[in-house]
């Protein structure tokens, strides 16, 4: 279970990095 926890978290961080990356006003118009 820890290391499917974990492998999830890794993956999380990714996508995180990734939308703090992207632009505002493309997040905006996604997420109005």
């Amino acid at each position: 279970i820890d290391t499917w926890f974990k492998g999830r978290e890794r993956n999380q961080i990714p996508m995180f990095a990734l939308t703090i990356t992207k632009p505002y006003r493309l997040t905006d118009a996604v997420y109005p």
